[in-house]
C-alpha cells in the first residue's frame, strides 16, 4: 500500500508519495522563550542572521506572515551564487504554528523550475511544503518540530543536513540574545 502525506489548508492540496518523497523531520529544544524563536523565524531582519546551511548567508528575506502572506528568501553560496525560494503561508497560528508552500523562484517570487534554479537529484515536485511547529517548554526553553514535504529520495539526506545546518546558526542567533 502506498503510502502518502498530505495536508489541506486553505484551498491547498499537496500531497506526496513518502516512498519517493520521504518527510525530512526535525526537532531541536532551544534554551531560549519561545516569542524569541518565533520571532527569529517572522522577522526579516532575524532571519537574515540564520537562514541557510552554513557558509551560506540570507542577503534577503521579505515576508508577510499571515494566511495568504508571502515569503521569498535568498540563499547566498560560497561560490556566491544566490538562490530563491518562495512560498505562500497556508495557516498562520502566532508562536504556536506555521504552515507554508515552498518553491524556487527568482527574486520576485516568480516560480522558477527546480532544473532551472540548478537543483541537482530529479522528480522535484513543483511546489512543496513545511511545517514549523512551536512549543513552549518552560520560560526560557522551548521546541520547534519541522516537517518539509515534496524532497525527493535522493535529496532527503542533503536537506536533512542543510536544515540541521541553519538550525544550528538558529540556536546561536537565539540563544545569545
Amino acid at each position: 500500500m502506498e503510502q502518502t502525506s498530505s495536508q489541506q489548508t486553505s484551498g491547498t492540496n499537496l500531497s506526496f508519495n513518502v516512498e519517493k518523497y520521504p518527510l525530512v523531520d526535525i526537532t531541536r529544544k532551544f534554551n531560549a522563550p519561545v516569542e524569541r524563536v518565533w520571532q527569529a523565524w517572522t522577522t526579516p531582519q532575524i532571519m537574515k542572521e540564520w537562514w541557510g546551511p552554513e557558509n551560506y548567508s540570507c542577503p534577503e528575506a521579505k515576508m508577510d506572515v499571515r494566511k495568504g502572506g508571502q515569503a521569498i528568501l535568498a540563499m547566498k553560496g560560497p561560490d556566491g551564487k544566490v538562490q530563491y525560494s518562495s512560498g505562500t503561508y497556508e495557516e498562520v497560528i502566532p508562536q504556536k504554528k506555521f504552515v507554508i508552500t515552498d518553491q524556487f523562484s527568482d527574486e520576485n517570487g516568480k516560480y522558477m523550475s527546480p532544473k532551472d534554479a540548478g537543483m541537482p537529484g530529479e522528480d522535484w515536485p513543483d511546489t512543496m511544503r513545511y511545517t514549523v511547529e512551536f512549543k513552549k517548554i518552560g520560560d526560557n526553553e522551548s521546541e520547534i518540530h519541522i516537517v518539509h514535504e515534496g524532497i525527493p529520495k535522493s535529496m532527503h539526506d542533503d536537506c536533512v543536513s542543510g536544515w540541521s545546518s541553519s538550525i544550528d546558526k538558529l540556536q546561536n542567533v537565539v540563544e545569545q540574545h
